[in-house]
């Protein structure tokens, strides 16, 4: 398989057409371009240990964009960059050496764009578009978006953006799709509010003030807008726990090792002798009666909103948010 390493650029697109400011190219991403255009997802083993570890590095950026073209030869273009909006606000994903290839997989690192993209409203991220605007049409076949390296959309399928007029591809249903997918059963009310939220880093939407940390503000506003009348503003876990505790509604996680409570999808959980909180999704295993050692997933906040894996072991309380 040959594959040909190209540095290319992102041009963040000045919102006033009439700016005579010059663009700002951010060297980032690689192309892949497999024999026979056959699609496929980028054997990083194969490219030698340097680019490897630039490649890894890439992907683990604040966030990035995978780019699958389609291997039919009339899939390619010959446009020299697709446009992705945040709202109205766009970004330019340039093509290497002025064209995109049939069977290419490119990946966009936007980590060098992270300040500007940083005051940009945070829910921009809720229903990205892409567009093409150039004569030439464009068929893609996949689109990965990580945002704070969590998977806030994975599509695939076939979509031709058309050359022939401003063309637009908004996911913002499949965003959503694909945050809900990850949670191993079907997302009730309070998961379904939490999910939407993957990968957002802006505290303040959470709370008021939010100087530190922000997992106990963040699963409270959660909960809150799922009827609870949780406390608000700059909350620790200890204010979590004593409103559950007020609703007769905590649980230590010996009753949970006892059988005396089973945690819900949902329910609130205070970790680690309430340093940090979270929100309870699934049991992952393994089976059989809960223990020290039960894996679960949890979806938190405090930085940016992501999902964990953690055991039991970790939670101190449990609050019955059903």
């Amino acid at each position: 398989m040959k594959w040909n390493i190209l540095l290319f650029a992102i041009w963040i697109a000045s919102a006033d057409a009439g700016s005579t400011d010059p663009p700002s190219l951010i060297p980032c991403s690689a192309e892949s371009v497999p024999k026979q255009a056959v699609p496929v997802q980028p054997d990083w083993l194969e490219m030698g240990p340097g680019i490897l570890s630039m490649l890894k590095e890439d992907f683990r950026g604040v966030s990035t964009v995978r780019i699958s073209i389609d291997s039919n030869p009339e899939s390619g273009s010959a446009a020299d960059h697709l446009v992705l909006y945040f709202q109205h606000h766009p970004v330019w994903l340039m093509s290497p050496s002025g064209e995109f290839n049939p069977g290419a997989v490119l990946l966009y690192d936007l980590s060098g764009i992270s300040e500007y993209l940083r005051l940009l409203p945070i829910d921009v991220w809720d229903s990205l578009v892409f567009a093409l605007e150039n004569p030439d049409d464009l068929t893609l076949s996949a689109i990965t978006v990580k945002h704070n390296n969590q998977t806030i959309l994975d599509w695939n399928g076939t979509a031709t953006l058309t050359g022939s007029g401003i063309s637009r591809l908004d996911m913002g249903i499949s965003i959503l799709s694909s945050k809900l997918s990850q949670c191993p059963e079907t997302p009730n009310g309070i998961a379904f509010r939490a999910l939407q939220e993957l990968g957002k880093d802006d505290g303040t939407k959470y709370a008021d003030e939010s100087p530190g940390g922000w997992c106990s503000e963040f699963a409270a506003w959660v909960l809150r807008h799922h009827g609870w009348d949780t406390p608000a503003g700059s909350i620790g876990s200890r204010h979590m726990r004593d409103f559950f505790l007020g609703y007769d509604r905590l649980f230590a996680i010996e009753d949970v090792y006892s059988g005396d409570y089973t945690i819900q999808m949902g329910d609130y959980l205070s970790m680690f002798d309430g340093v940090h909180s979270g929100l309870f999704l699934a049991y992952l295993g393994p089976p059989g009666p809960p223990g020290p050692g039960t894996r679960v997933l949890t979806i938190e906040g405090g930085s940016r909103v992501e999902l964990c894996t953690r055991c039991l072991e970790d939670f101190d309380h449990i609050g019955n948010a059903q």
